[in-house]
């Protein structure tokens, strides 16, 4: 499973895929969706539901930087270097954003130009929905709960890095729960997972038992 690596593609990408990659951000759901089903849209579009040539947009790329992965950080406040390191936490963020977005191109302004003009985010929705942060330890911070629903959070934490919860810091993972597969394990959808291809949208069972990196399930915000 990948969490935090090293940047992929930094080349700037073709006017084609920052068009394609547009289109598909400006058809996901949104205005009362669940974040979940905005993350799984975008396992579809990996899985080739909307056309072959869509496919490649929800994994990263080896040279050129992906412009749908890039457009996450929007919901963020970091300039990532292509389709980065750590983006799990981008992504999450984005879906929260989208599912609250009233217009069909509320999908907010990148830090970087690999994008047609936009809306961006209403109001306070970034603080109100939103950790705003590219670091998966802002979750930390987030109100944990028990006994986690479909859609609620699942928060992973790399070992060594527990003295930075407190600062909402740390490097791990963060994704949606989605079900509990089998004894010890949790069934996750989330960005920059272990694909073939290396960070990528998908689905994933993920170890939750002793000496796991499970640290804890928390609630989305109201």
């Amino acid at each position: 499973m990948l969490y935090d690596q090293e940047p992929v593609g930094t080349a700037v990408p073709s006017t084609v895929e920052i068009d394609e990659a547009y289109d598909l951000l400006l058809e996901s759901p949104y205005n009362g969706a669940e974040p979940i089903d905005v993350a799984l849209y975008f396992v579809a579009a990996g899985a080739g539901a909307f056309g072959d040539n869509y496919r490649k947009y929800s994994r990263e790329w080896p040279v050129r930087a992906n412009p749908l992965i890039v457009h996450f950080f929007s919901s963020t406040q970091t300039t990532p270097a292509g389709d980065t390191t750590a983006w799990c936490a981008a992504f999450m963020n984005w879906c929260l954003l989208r599912s609250k977005a009233t217009k069909r191109d509320e999908i907010g302004t990148p830090p970087k130009s690999y994008h047609k003009q936009a809306s961006a985010y209403q109001g306070d929705h970034l603080k109100r929905y939103s950790t705003n942060s590219a670091a998966t330890g802002s979750f930390r911070c987030w109100k944990e709960i028990s006994a986690p629903q479909r859609g609620d959070l699942v928060v992973f934490k790399d070992k060594g890095t527990d003295n930075l919860s407190a600062s909402c810091r740390g490097t791990g993972h963060v994704a949606f729960f989605q079900s509990f597969p089998r004894d010890g394990y949790v069934r996750v959808i989330g960005g920059n997972q272990s694909d073939k291809s290396g960070g990528a949208i998908t689905v994933a069972n993920m170890a939750i038992g002793p000496g796991s990196r499970f640290m804890k399930y928390v609630g989305l915000p109201t």
